[in-house]
Order: C-alpha cells, then sequence, then structure tokens
C-alpha cells in the first residue's frame, strides 16, 4: 500500500509539503476513525488533537478531507481522490486479509443484531461501494488501473459476508452497575468470541438500580420489568437470525460463585434454555468486587469508594 501511495504522490505531488500535506490527512483520517469510528468525531478528534498547532485555515482544511470520507462519492480533487483511496483500499487485498478486515467491521458495528449487519453490509458489498468506486476512480487518469481490483474486491467480500456465521456469546448478569470486574471478564469473552451481547433481567432487591455503566458498543437487551431470563435470551437468539452458535457466558470470581453457577446452569435447563455455558474465571486482584458492594457504598453516600471499583472501566 506504501508503494501504491508513493506512485500516485509522484504523479500528481507538486511539493514536498502538498506530499506532506496528503500523507497527514489519510494518516489522521485513518487514526481517529479507529478511535471514534465516525467521520465527524474524526474530525473533532483531529481538531482537539492539534489545537493551537496548525493556522486555522489547514485545519479546516485537513478536517473538511476527513469529513469528506462520509460522502466518498463527492471526492473531486487529487487530495480528495487518495484520501477515498485509502478509505477504500483494504478492498485490493488478498482473500484471507478481506476476511480479517470484515471481522474487524463486524465487531465495531456489534450493536447491531447481526441479521441487520449482515444485510446492510450485502447492500454495501453490492451496491453502494461499487458505485462510488465507479464514480470517483473508474474514468480516473491515475486510479483507473485500479477499478477492476476494487470490483473484484467488492465480489469476493459480498461471498465473505454471505457464508459469514459468526460465534456469539451472551453475557448474562444484573450489571448494575457493570464494573471492573465486569470488563475483566468481557475482555476475556471477546477474545472467545466475535460478538457479545449483554443481558440483563429484574432481580429481587434490586429493582432501584436500573443496570448503567454496560459499554456503549455492546448490542443489549436490558429488561426493567419482571422477566424469565431464558426469555430474554431467546428474543437475543431470534433477533441474530443466520448466527454460527451462541453460549451464555458467565463470570466466576471464587469457590462460592462456582457452586452457585452449577444450580443457575441446571435453572436454565429446566427452564428449557439448550444453550452452552461458558464459564470465565476473573483474574485474583477482582474476585473481592460485585455489584451490591458498589450499591452499598452508593446508599451510604460513599460514592469515592463505589468509583474506586468502577475506575478502571471508566
Amino acid at each position: 500500500m506504501k508503494k501504491i501511495l508513493r506512485n500516485i504522490l509522484k504523479i500528481k505531488k507538486k511539493n514536498d509539503n502538498s506530499s506532506r500535506s496528503i500523507k497527514l490527512r489519510a494518516f489522521l483520517s485513518k487514526i481517529g476513525k479507529n478511535i471514534l469510528s465516525n467521520e465527524v468525531m474524526s474530525a473533532k478528534f483531529f481538531e482537539d488533537k492539534y489545537r493551537g498547532s496548525l493556522d486555522k485555515k489547514r485545519k479546516n482544511k485537513v478536517s473538511k478531507l476527513i469529513k469528506l470520507t462520509e460522502t466518498p462519492e463527492k471526492a473531486k480533487t487529487i487530495q480528495e481522490k487518495v484520501l477515498v483511496f485509502l478509505d477504500f483500499a483494504t478492498i485490493l487485498n488478498d482473500t484471507q486479509s478481506l476476511r480479517d478486515s470484515s471481522l474487524k467491521i463486524f465487531k465495531e458495528y456489534q450493536k447491531i443484531p447481526f441479521n441487520e449487519f449482515k444485510l446492510g453490509r450485502g447492500h454495501f458489498c453490492f451496491s453502494i461501494g461499487p458505485k462510488i468506486v465507479e464514480k470517483v476512480f473508474k474514468d480516473d487518469d491515475i486510479f483507473g488501473s485500479y477499478y477492476e481490483g476494487f470490483i473484484k474486491g467488492f465480489k469476493t467480500l459480498e461471498i465473505i459476508n454471505e457464508s459469514f456465521q459468526p460465534k456469539i456469546g451472551i453475557y448474562v448478569g444484573s450489571f448494575k452497575p457493570f464494573h471492573m470486574g465486569h470488563k475483566n471478564i468481557l475482555k476475556k469473552a471477546e477474545q472467545i468470541f466475535d460478538k457479545v451481547i449483554v443481558v440483563s433481567a429484574y432481580k429481587e432487591g434490586k429493582e432501584e438500580h436500573e443496570p448503567w455503566n454496560i459499554p456503549y458498543y455492546l448490542e443489549t437487551n436490558i429488561s426493567g420489568e419482571k422477566r424469565v431470563i431464558t426469555d430474554l435470551i431467546k428474543e437475543v437468539t431470534d433477533n441474530n437470525i443466520g448466527v454460527g452458535s451462541f453460549s451464555i457466558i458467565r463470570g466466576i470470581r471464587n469457590n462460592h460463585d462456582l457452586i452457585e453457577e452449577q444450580n443457575y446452569s441446571q435453572v436454565l435447563k429446566d427452564l428449557g434454555c439448550t444453550l452452552p455455558v461458558v464459564h470465565i474465571l476473573a483474574d485474583n486482584k477482582y474476585s473481592h468486587i460485585s455489584s451490591s458492594l458498589i450499591r452499598e457504598f452508593i446508599d451510604l453516600d460513599r460514592h469515592e469508594e463505589a468509583d474506586f471499583y468502577m475506575k478502571d472501566y471508566k
């Protein structure tokens, strides 16, 4: 990819400053999108990070170019087209690289139910993406030679999308609040599953506390009413049609939890839930933390102590 970019810059480079400007825009757009995953927020990230270090005119120009990746079909100048090219460049990669990038995109949009994601992703690969590269690159003197490669890549992405069957873990708990111990379990679960969905049900004695602090990027099924947990689990499986497999995730902190989890797993079976249960052991330093302990501190107006157990998560 660096070689392709160098060749493009060689053709249209007016001077060294122009070259550095293009590279800076491309780099900042990619970094910003990785952190905030939204073009407008990416531009804001750039503006905040480089406040005072660039003159206003230059900063506005870079910000405008970053926002352009939200509507790439409008690219007209060489700098705009280079940025769009970099945004689409992974499509020119080999099949395995396309599989890897597709999984990363799936994780970025995991808040969306799988069947909705698959439909939207398929529409992008079949229609939206090819139309953009046709309009921006097909008849371009510099980028025209890459057009067929883009079309081939989109067809490969279509096949990958159609055959993709992710492993999904359903993380069940009260999460009132979601604390650093939960985060520890979540991070381990994300190494096992392609996607983790959080499910929380009413629990006696906790009705005055709603789940909070749950990571924004996760799909959730939160019930504020008295519900049977297996009904909530079924709603999740029904809303994620076409998934390869589902498993229930439960965290274990200590020996006491282990005994409780044996009973919990049997209750799930008695209620007709046949999904396998994956137990994940929390690291020792989190074994004493519980949501009830944090709520007790909050009820006593000891917010500093409550925040201490959530600081790693925040």
